[in-house]
């Protein structure tokens, strides 16, 4: 029997909503036939629907997929999407879990174009809107809190969760100027 760990229930899923046991086995289907199709892609996320056929969330998953995300994304798309002068929006977030080691969030599916050139400008204003949010709290990483996420550290992970940024900072310091002393103590010997 497959074990589910639900993080977040939002309250505004669309009507018939199913739950995480249904969306877990849809997911099975629908990512079976999405690598049929896509032999050697990564799948990532696909489309959940119902009994008609219509689309009504996107599912993104995967083993790196964590609770932290779909909880930093649910934030973002709050804070976004209750901007009326927003240039973006943001999908909400309906429910995330953890099944078998892979993160699971399920939220609103978007019918959107994909950017090209002529689109810069429009993506260089989203981008400093988004960049331009400020989490509920100083402590850098997830909402929430929590470890970062992020290739800047070994194994794609922080060893802890920090506190401020200035904690962060001086970790990245202490860590450049030891990084410096054994530089140079390999070159002297």
């Amino acid at each position: 029997m497959t074990s589910i760990k639900i993080d977040i229930i939002a309250n505004k899923e669309p009507t018939s909503f199913p739950s995480a046991e249904t969306i877990l086995s849809q997911w099975k289907t629908r990512y079976r036939m999405a690598r049929e199709a896509n032999p050697g892609s990564e799948i990532r996320g696909v489309s959940l629907v119902n009994e008609s056929g219509a689309i009504y969330a996107w599912l993104k998953f995967g083993p790196t997929i964590t609770m932290a995300e779909g909880r930093t994304q649910n934030y973002v798309a709050q804070v976004v999407n209750g901007n009326v002068a927003a240039p973006v929006r943001v999908p909400s977030v309906y429910l995330t879990f953890e099944s078998d080691g892979w993160g699971f969030i399920v939220m609103e599916f978007i019918d959107g174009a994909t950017c090209d050139d002529k689109d810069s400008g429009a993506v260089a204003i989203a981008l400093q809107f988004l960049v331009s949010i400020e989490g509920p709290d100083s402590a850098p990483g997830p909402i929430g809190g929590g470890r970062i996420c992020h290739p800047f550290f070994i194994n794609r992970e922080s060893e802890v969760a920090y506190a401020s940024v200035g904690l962060l900072q001086e970790h990245v310091k202490n860590v450049s100027v030891a990084k410096a002393h054994l530089s140079w103590l390999i070159t002297e010997f």
